[in-house]
């Protein structure tokens, strides 16, 4: 099947907020080096997808729902508490799922269509349905010290 987005970045717009005025966001800066690193091993620039302009009073099921999710091959879903406490963020996903299952299936032999990013740690319990078998990718670590979770990003210094 031809889709006409690689990949539909699924996050929390408070996890996009910078926490230093005048830079990007968290995910924003995934996005930008999630671009250049596939480009660079793919050999060309992949189409992804995300909505950091949706306003207030666009219809959000008119804008992603119908319009964006059947189109898109795969799913990059960003978890962090608000994520997990979104109706939209969980409605993109079972969205998501359900159209999937018109183009080939969530499940394409031993991998899924959907990416799981832990931003912040959250227990396994709490992941939405669809995504509490996929192992998924930790951007966080723990500090030794303190035994709390510091995310990866650049803010935090270079070796965060």
């Amino acid at each position: 099947m031809s889709f006409e987005s690689d990949l539909l970045i699924s996050y929390a717009h408070i996890d996009d907020q910078s926490l230093l005025e005048g830079q990007p966001g968290w995910v924003s800066t995934l996005h930008r080096i999630l671009e250049i690193r596939v480009a660079q091993l793919l050999g060309e620039k992949p189409r992804i997808w995300r909505d950091p302009k949706l306003q207030g009073n666009d219809y959000f099921s008119d804008t992603i729902l119908v319009e964006q999710i059947p189109r898109v091959a795969a799913l990059l879903a960003v978890l962090s508490p608000r994520y997990v406490q979104s109706e939209w963020c969980t409605r993109e996903l079972e969205e998501f799922c359900r159209a999937s299952a018109q183009s080939g299936g969530v499940r394409i032999a031993d991998k899924a269509r959907i990416f799981k990013v832990i931003k912040t740690p959250i227990p396994r319990e709490r992941h939405p349905e669809p995504l509490q078998p996929l192992l998924g990718y930790e951007f966080y670590v723990i500090d030794p010290q303190t035994g709390r979770p510091r995310e990866l990003s650049h803010v935090f210094g270079p070796e965060a």
